[in-house]
């Protein structure tokens, strides 16, 4: 902004002290320049109005010029401010998933049933809302949580099967699952009761299977060394 004032003062000065020699010799320089014109005195102001008026349209492109720079140069600042809180915003969001995913692997953790079913839920709506971010991440622990929480050296009495059947009804039911591996190797899966449904992509190798089954369709499932519940089987 400084420019701007130095810059009109420079030609205001420029101006004066040229102008000054002019009047001086007004009439002297008129004559050189239009000898043989009567109205000299009269071309000669035309041509010093042309001249100066010339200077202060050349300054005023300049002045035009320079608040156009400016405008850009805060258009572009603004921007860069807009993308820089766009950034601050999405790593805002980013850390409080993290945090509400960290939060939750945690629940699952604790020795309360309606913590642990806390975490459960907000990891499915983590998995269900970021889908990219979440599912397959959360489908393996969930995985997980069943093969540790109903392992097949466990006996049936101390599964807590209202964990393990809220757990499997989501990898059942929440659509981002369907399509992913849902590796529960090893577990005892007796106390299950499931009914009218299709599961896919379920490993369920090594497992003590389902005692209550009803209209049941499997599809790419695997059950190598499984063996169906037996009320024999000893706990």
């Amino acid at each position: 902004m400084k420019k701007k004032p130095l810059a009109l003062i420079l030609i205001l000065v420029f101006i004066f002290f040229s102008l000054i020699p002019i009047f001086i010799w007004f009439d002297f320089i008129s004559f050189q320049i239009y000898p043989e014109n009567l109205d000299r005195r009269g071309e000669f102001l035309k041509l010093l109005i042309n001249v100066y008026g010339f200077i202060f349209i050349v300054y005023g492109l300049y002045i035009s010029q320079e608040r156009t720079r400016a405008f850009q140069e805060s258009v572009e600042k603004q921007d860069r401010q807009i993308a820089n809180q766009t950034e601050n915003i999405k790593l805002s969001r980013e850390t409080l998933l993290h945090d509400q995913f960290k939060n939750a692997v945690q629940h699952l953790g604790s020795s309360k049933e309606p913590v642990i079913l806390g975490g459960i839920a907000e990891l499915n709506r983590l998995a269900t809302d970021h889908p990219d971010k979440f599912s397959k991440l959360v489908c393996n622990i969930f995985s997980s949580f069943i093969r540790s929480e109903a392992g097949k050296d466990r006996s049936s009495s101390k599964i807590n099967w209202i964990l393990i059947n809220t757990v499997i009804e989501i990898l059942i039911n929440n659509k981002e699952f369907s399509t992913l591996e849902k590796d529960l190797r090893g577990c005892n899966l007796s106390g299950i009761p499931l009914n009218n449904l299709e599961l896919k992509n379920w490993n369920f190798s090594q497992c003590i299977l389902f005692k209550y089954l009803d209209r049941i369709t499997f599809k790419n499932c695997s059950f190598f060394s499984s063996e169906a519940y037996s009320v024999d089987y000893k706990w």
